[in-house]
This record gives structure tokens, sequence and C-alpha cells, in this order.
């Protein structure tokens, strides 16, 4: 696979994190596709799942960008994206909405 794929990741992590998930095609599509055959999964929090995909927006910009510079390490942001992809498809635990619930549950919003 080409690093440059990472661009895919970039372009869906900005739109599911900045826009919503609600206007990402690939959403839309997998939500109506599973709808169909009653297949779909339980909502889960959006707000952490936004933060999920800034997360995914940044560290698949860093990454390229250390490609893109010839920089070696860029392996690094990209294999934590695999383990942290792998946790979530293999084990249903998503690590940074975890921490999203974390930070909120210690620091609650104003007026909470």
């Amino acid at each position: 696979m080409s690093p440059w794929l990472l661009g895919l990741l970039i372009l869906q992590g900005a739109v599911r994190g900045f826009i919503g998930h609600h206007r990402c095609p690939s959403h839309l599509l997998w939500k109506a596709a599973l709808a169909r055959v009653g297949w779909s999964g339980r909502k889960e929090n959006a707000g952490a799942k936004m933060f999920a995909n800034k997360m995914l927006f940044f560290a698949s910009s860093i990454s390229l960008g250390l490609y893109a510079a010839g920089s070696g390490l860029w392996v690094v942001p990209a294999l934590a994206l695999i383990v942290f992809a792998t946790a979530e498809w293999a084990l249903s635990f998503c690590a940074v909405c975890w921490v999203y619930g974390a930070w909120y549950r210690r620091f609650p919003p104003t007026g909470a």
C-alpha cells in the first residue's frame, strides 16, 4: 500500500471530525446499506466520534507530512492508527472516545 492513501484518511477525518459524520458520503452509504439489511448498530456519542475523527485527521496529516518530507518516522503515527483501529474493531474499544469521556467527567462543561 502507498502512504499516499493516508490522504483519504485526512479527507475522512476532516469531513467527519470538523463538519460532522452526517455529511460524510461513506457514512451515509454504509448507514443506508446496513439499515436495509437490518444490521444497524447502536447509536454512539457523536461528540466522542467527532473528536476521534479529528485525531485521525491530525495523525494522518502528520504521517503524510513526514512521508512527503522523506522522513522514515511517518511509520510511527501510521502504526498508532493501525493499533487503535484494530482495538476498536476487535474489542469495540475506542481509545480516543474513552479519553474524551474521561476528560468531560473530570472537567464537565460549565452549566452541565
